[in-house]
C-alpha cells in the first residue's frame, strides 16, 4: 500500500473504486484528499501556482 506524501495516510488501493494519484508536476504519489482532479496536480502545487 502506498503512503500520500503529503498527509501520510494509507491508500488501499486493492479496494474497488480507491487509487492514489500522481501529481503531473512534482511526481509526489498522493490521496483524493490531496489531489486537484481538474488540474491533475497534488494541492502543495495547485496552490504553488495559484501565486
Amino acid at each position: 500500500m502506498p503512503a500520500c506524501k503529503i498527509c501520510g495516510k494509507r491508500i488501499e488501493v486493492a479496494k474497488t473504486g480507491v487509487r492514489s494519484y500522481i501529481c503531473r508536476i512534482c511526481g509526489r504519489v498522493v490521496c483524493r484528499d490531496d489531489y486537484n482532479l481538474t488540474r491533475r496536480v497534488c494541492v502543495k502545487c495547485y496552490k504553488g501556482k495559484a501565486r
